[in-house]
């Protein structure tokens, strides 16, 4: 399970973008600020350098 480095936006749809640290695959498990699980990863985009990805809230 990833922790996001740093929240970069929130969309309309509901869905957050974050940076993370590390590339990671699609459908993988983020957890939030408590490590509790969050959401998972839908799309990864960004250079591989400063990847981010856009994660699909669990309510």
């Amino acid at each position: 399970m990833q922790r996001p480095s740093r929240l970069i936006h929130a969309s309309p749809s509901r869905n957050v973008i974050v940076e993370i640290k590390n590339a990671l695959k699609i459908g993988e498990p983020v957890a939030g600020e408590k490590l509790r699980h969050s959401g998972k990863i839908f799309d990864v985009f960004s250079p591989i350098s400063s990847p981010h990805v856009a994660v699909e809230p669990q309510i």
